[in-house]
């Protein structure tokens, strides 16, 4: 992975973002939109094979032992990160998830 390449990649995302919000866009995106225009590219930068193309890292809508999460991200076949996504007019109400780093990126 090009740290220096995934720094460009999301300060550029980070700029798509603000100038959809400085637009009053976001408020119309789905969760399909959210998904696909800034989580998904998101852990693509950080080196995440999001596709599945040389082994299986990311797979959609997966049930846990507490419910379900939109993504789920392995390495060596065990769940380091899950990920629910939402449209971004949904409010957050709350998150109940176990692991050693927990982020939301809004």
């Amino acid at each position: 992975m090009d740290k220096t390449q995934s720094k460009l990649d999301v300060s550029n995302l980070v700029a798509k973002y603000q100038r959809l919000a400085n637009n009053c866009m976001l408020k119309e995106f789905i969760e399909a939109q959210t998904v696909n225009e800034f989580i998904l590219p998101r852990f693509q930068f950080f080196g995440w094979d999001i596709h599945n193309i040389h082994a299986d890292e990311v797979t959609p809508e997966e049930l846990i032992s507490k419910g379900r999460v939109d993504w789920a991200f392995r390495i060596d076949g065990i769940l380091h990160v899950r990920n629910s996504s939402l449209k971004y007019s949904q409010k957050l109400v709350s998150i109940s998830l176990t692991g050693v780093i927990i982020f939301i990126i809004l």
